[in-house]
């Protein structure tokens, strides 16, 4: 464990990443100077279990969040996030995400991927997606909010794809003058002459 908590650092120490079985992480502020991001090379420390980077400044967090295979706890709260990266999904040992008072206003569509996620905080981040009213009923509400959106996403698609063949097929719309052009080009003289030259030629016998 690195305990470095309340040491005004302006930004994330880098000496950090040589510790690489280094399990647990307290980097967090109470007042003064404040860092803005954690740097990629947080992916170096493959053995961290609980990163805590707490009141700070943190805009965003790093993609390599994703591929440390032993984190389960991230404590990101009272910071300056204005989304999660979709690798966080990735995260799959994550047991505890700690997020209140970010400027969060939506989650990865596939949050509900980390099935091992115990707890999750979200209090006083002005989110949209989910509304106020499902994420307040906390994580397995939020969980069946994401699945419902996304399915509903797909079958959104299906029906548009379905829809548009129709309009190809039928002409109906702006595919009504590519259907014109389909037809135009069967009629025409020369499309004519090669179907008569094609059925005119005598077929090629096999060799023997």
């Amino acid at each position: 464990m690195l305990g470095l908590s309340g040491n005004q650092f302006f930004t994330f120490p880098e000496e950090i990443f040589s510790l690489e079985s280094l399990e647990k992480l307290y980097i967090g502020q109470d007042q003064g100077a404040k860092f803005t991001c954690v740097p990629d090379h947080i992916g170096k420390l493959q053995n961290l279990k609980e990163l805590h980077v707490e009141n700070n400044h943190l805009e965003y967090l790093p993609v390599a969040l994703g591929s440390m295979p032993h984190l389960e706890i991230l404590d990101c709260r009272h910071n300056l996030l204005k989304q999660l990266p979709d690798a966080i999904c990735q995260a799959q040992a994550l047991k505890e995400l700690l997020l209140e008072d970010n400027l969060l206003t939506q989650l990865p569509e596939s949050l509900d991927c980390l099935v091992n996620l115990k707890v999750l905080t979200l209090m006083d981040n002005p989110l949209e997606e989910p509304p106020i009213e499902v994420y307040t009923e906390g994580k397995e509400a939020i969980y069946t909010y994401l699945q419902e959106k996304r399915n509903m996403k797909i079958t959104a698609t299906k029906i548009q794809t379905w829809w548009r063949g129709i309009m190809v097929r039928k002409g109906l719309g702006r595919f009504g003058e590519l259907l014109k052009v389909r037809k135009k080009g069967k009629n025409s003289p020369k499309a004519k002459k090669g179907n008569k030259d094609a059925k005119g030629k005598p077929a090629k016998e096999k060799k023997k």
